[in-house]
């Protein structure tokens, strides 16, 4: 009976064994079938996104897409990416497939993330024909949120490793470049007169308001940054009005000092005092993909600004741009003669800057 009853126990324990190990190695399989479903989802949105940007590339005018239909649809007529949808099922024998793609070719913000320091992108701003700009707000942040804090009450530069060092917000150059809508085409001398360049820094105290017209050229403003009011917020934001009267549109340099930083621009605009829309800058490709029972959804913001040959926006990462033909932490001194074939130190400076050639 003893026996009997060893024998029992034991075939018992090793049942909940084996019943235990199938089950974690049915859960795993799960596990592992989710995840390439899901990675064919999302390669397969990605996909979609690509697909989006060659149909933009192609056709300059197409209109904003607000519903799945306006893309993907069998027709008639069929629907411009519809062939492209059935390649990807085709492919996947039917298991993965977009099923829905959005186009929003006048976004209401524009969004430039990680923005290398001392590296500016160049974007032109302009709205809907037959609309201006009342007003832009630019706000940006750090990439890197764990460098959240902002410097005491001044307008102090400090050193680059001390600024690192206390992690705080980067202080902003921006750059507008008003474009007149007066009939003429304005030189570069015109432009340079009515441009304004503005250092924003980071503060727990400054203004919220930029008045362009009324404010001088090359001026450190405190710009406030108080705690976002939601995730799609960014720190520390201006509003720039007063922007004067005939403007066509505008171009303006975005410039993150000492940190890297994610910069975003909205807008009010007339008739109306609506949110501004903006042309010819960005789209933003909203693209729904399934495999199977998963299913991702990707968004992604295109630079638009060269499809149709229209004017191109300048990257950071293009190296397109010349930020500064020196930049130094210490003193600089130095007075060269260039003329008659040969360098020279002028003597006069050469004794005040220790100079030698």
């Amino acid at each position: 009976m003893a026996s009997i009853v060893v024998v029992s126990i034991l075939v018992i324990i090793l049942a909940l064994i084996s019943l235990g190990f199938a089950r974690l190695m049915d859960r795993a399989i799960s596990n592992s079938l989710a995840s390439q479903l899901g990675s064919a989802a999302y390669y397969a949105a990605r996909s979609g996104i690509n697909d989006a940007i060659a149909y933009l590339a192609a056709n300059p005018t197409a209109p904003s897409a607000n519903s799945c239909e306006d893309l993907l649809g069998t027709g008639p007529p069929p629907a411009p990416l519809q062939s492209a949808a059935d390649a990807i099922s085709q492919a996947s024998g039917g298991v993965t497939e977009y099923t829905c793609i959005l186009m929003e070719r006048q976004p209401t913000s524009l969004n430039y993330q990680k923005i290398p320091p001392f590296k500016s992108q160049v974007v032109r701003l302009s709205t809907p024909a037959g609309s201006s700009f009342v007003n832009f707000t630019v706000s940006w942040q750090s990439s890197n949120r764990g460098y959240d804090q902002l410097p005491g009450s001044g307008e102090v530069l400090y050193q680059q490793t001390q600024w690192a060092n206390n992690r705080y917000e980067p202080v902003l150059r921006l750059t507008v470049y008003p474009i007149d809508n007066d009939g003429d085409n304005d030189s570069l001398a015109d432009v340079a007169s009515n441009a304004r360049t503005f250092f924003l820094y980071p503060s727990s105290s400054g203004g919220g308001q930029l008045q362009f017209v009324a404010t001088a050229d090359g001026t450190l403003r405190n710009v406030s940054c108080p705690a976002p009011s939601s995730a799609n917020d960014y720190h520390c934001r201006v509003t720039i009005g007063n922007l004067g009267g005939n403007r066509s549109y505008f171009f303006v340099r975005l410039t993150p000092l000492y940190q890297q930083a994610d910069i975003k621009i909205e807008g009010v605009m007339n008739p109306g005092n609506n949110p501004a829309r903006f042309t010819d800058a960005q789209s933003v490709i909203d693209v729904t993909a399934k495999s199977n029972t998963s299913v991702r959804r990707l968004a992604a913001r295109v630079d638009t600004s060269s499809i149709g040959g229209g004017l191109v926006n300048i990257s950071p990462r293009d190296d397109a741009m010349p930020e500064n033909a020196i930049r130094t932490a210490g003193v600089l001194c130095k007075r060269l003669d260039v003329t008659g074939g040969a360098v020279s130190s002028e003597a006069a400076w050469r004794a005040l800057c220790n100079l030698s050639i």
